[in-house]
């Protein structure tokens, strides 16, 4: 790779962080490609260079969350089974690179563009079946009650994933009541949940 092409990745990198903390601050309808060519600190014509149009900035800030997102997916499924309240809680907190308020506008996009709300439910897909392996590797391994329906577990991971994203500055910063819920779903005692929030 030539020192050009270096640049144009390291100025499209620098717009994709621009644009996300644009998005995730003044909401789509708010942002302008001048505000994000200031926040990147290049001029308008370099936006336009790589994003053709506001619409086409978003849609690729979309993806790159969503990669985030599906490799924070394949890290928590890593885990082994007997850190399944762990990657449990991946799944929930997600990539910590994309706040909570640019999620809602994705959302409060996909109202308006159905390859958005495909795109995000393809997201949702993921994480549910993520959820449930992790749920009956810990089963089989009988490190989690049999009795917990593992399906039942990802919704429950998929509604506190959806909870901290609607209340980005919650109570629950450290994730305890988090924890607590699962381990419950999972039929864990409360000395686990102890030993593992400690």
């Amino acid at each position: 790779m030539n020192r050009k092409q270096m640049q144009r990745m390291e100025t499209r990198a620098a717009l994709l962080d621009a644009a996300r903390r644009a998005f995730a601050g003044d909401g789509y309808e708010r942002t302008t490609v001048d505000e994000v060519a200031r926040k990147a600190e290049v001029s308008k014509g370099a936006v336009y260079f790589h994003f053709p149009s506001k619409d086409r900035l978003f849609a690729e800030l979309l993806a790159s969350s969503i990669r985030c997102e599906q490799q924070c997916v394949d890290r928590a499924t890593a885990l082994p089974p007997d850190m399944v309240l762990d990657a449990l809680l991946m799944l929930v907190a997600g990539d910590p690179e994309t706040p909570a308020q640019l999620w809602l506008e994705f959302w409060a996009a996909a109202s308006r563009q159905p390859f958005i709300a495909e795109e995000l439910q393809t997201l949702e897909q993921s994480v549910v079946q993520a959820a449930e392996r992790i749920v009956l590797r810990a089963q089989s391994g009988r490190l989690a009650d049999g009795s917990a329906p593992p399906r039942e577990v990802a919704a429950l991971v998929l509604a506190l994933r959806h909870s901290s994203h609607l209340s980005p500055t919650s109570s629950d910063p450290a994730g305890a009541l988090q924890r607590a819920l699962l381990a419950r779903a999972l039929g864990a005692g409360r000395q686990q949940v102890l030993r593992r929030s400690g």
